[in-house]
Formats: structure tokens, sequence, C-alpha cells
């Protein structure tokens, strides 16, 4: 166990960090990364939607939970302590639950729906229906991708990503 966690560090949890620093970058049909990335882009800009919506920089600053939190988050090595830091780490979150567990596993709701709503704000209803379109627009994107395939890579479409890891 050890060993296993000796090489887990924040930016090995963050996609897009990941790929960088190990070099992946540029290997031409590397499914793994292109879908990857254009999920973890698309859950991106939901988490910001949202944390945009209920946080300004000023509530970050006033908000003393909210500040140790972050503060633990930028003492463990992570980045500033901004809004910035929040989306990332959350979007590192749901990433990691979701579609990364997804890609090596798999699971049960599937990304983007929920048995029942929890946002009832109407700004956070847009940004689901936006993350539910931009999910779909993935999802075709990929599927007519993989027709052209011998070996389709499915692991990053949405319709096989799980909401959540339920263990």
């Amino acid at each position: 166990m050890r060993r296993a966690t000796a090489s887990l560090t924040y930016s090995s949890l963050c996609l897009v960090d990941n790929i960088k620093e190990r070099g992946l970058e540029n290997i031409p049909h590397y499914y793994y990364r292109d879908d990857g990335l254009k999920l973890w882009n698309i859950i991106h800009e939901f988490v910001n939607g949202v944390v945009a919506h209920y946080y300004t920089e000023r509530d970050v600053q006033e908000d003393s939970e909210r500040q140790t939190r972050l503060m633990e988050i930028v003492e463990h090595g992570f980045l500033k302590n901004d809004n910035s830091v929040a989306v990332k780490f959350v979007t590192m979150l749901i990433f990691t639950v979701s579609a990364q567990h997804a890609a090596v596993n798999n699971g049960q709701y599937p990304l983007g729906f929920y048995p029942e709503e929890l946002l009832v704000e109407a700004v956070p209803l847009q940004k689901m229906e936006q993350f539910r379109n931009d999910l779909k627009a993935l999802e075709g994107e990929i599927e007519a991708r993989n027709k052209n395939l011998e070996l389709p890579y499915d692991y990053f479409n949405p319709e096989n990503v799980d909401n959540i890891v339920d263990v």
C-alpha cells in the first residue's frame, strides 16, 4: 500500500497535469487522453459555472470555513488560495469518482443524471442542462469516431461513465 500511494500526488489525480507530466500530449490515437481531456473540460466548465454562481472571490476571502479547507489544500502543495483552486479540486474529485473510475472499473448512474434532482435554483439548473448537452455532444463525437476504428475506444464515452462510485 505504501508503494502504491508513494506515487499518488494531486497532479497525478488531475488528468490535465498527469498527461503533461508523463509527456503524453503528442501520442497519436491516444483516446484515453483525447476523450479524457474533453470530459475533464466539460466537468470543469460545469463546476466553474456552479462555483461562480455561489461564490465570488470576496465570498471565499470572507468564508472562514472555506478558507480553512482551501488552506489545507494549499498547504499540501496545491496551487493558490482562490476559486480556481476550488474549481480544479472539485473537478478532480468528480472526474476521479466518475470518469476515471468508469475508465478502469464501472458502476451505476450515468454521468449528469441523478435519481432525484438536487439542484433547484435557475442558474445551477441551467449549468446542469448545459453539462448534459456537452456530455451528449461528446458522446456523439466518440461514437462517430469509433465507427471508423477497428477497436473502438468507449471508456470515456459519457454513456459509459458512472455518476458516482458505489462500493
